[in-house]
């Protein structure tokens, strides 16, 4: 492939965060990292029904674990990592 982006989804990475009471807060967010000089941008869900994985969890699967440089940033482009 001759291309200087990828674009992948159905991995849906959401930021969570708990408050002091317990409960969890799922935010959508994306992923921005490179991989052999690619440029890779995985996309959230936008479907409210599927909350995904917690973004540090994926650091463990096939594409998460080979990034560099990888950014998260939420919906709004807060940057999160």
């Amino acid at each position: 492939m001759k291309c200087d982006k990828i674009i992948i989804s159905h991995v849906h990475p959401r930021f969570q965060t708990q408050d002091e009471l317990g409960a969890v807060y799922n935010s959508p967010c994306w992923i921005i990292g490179k991989y052999k000089e690619r440029e890779i941008i995985i996309m959230p869900s936008f479907n409210e029904l599927i909350t995904g994985m917690d973004y540090r969890e994926l650091n463990e699967g096939p594409i998460m674990n080979r990034l560099e440089n990888k950014e998260v940033f939420l919906h709004d482009m807060t940057k999160l990592v």
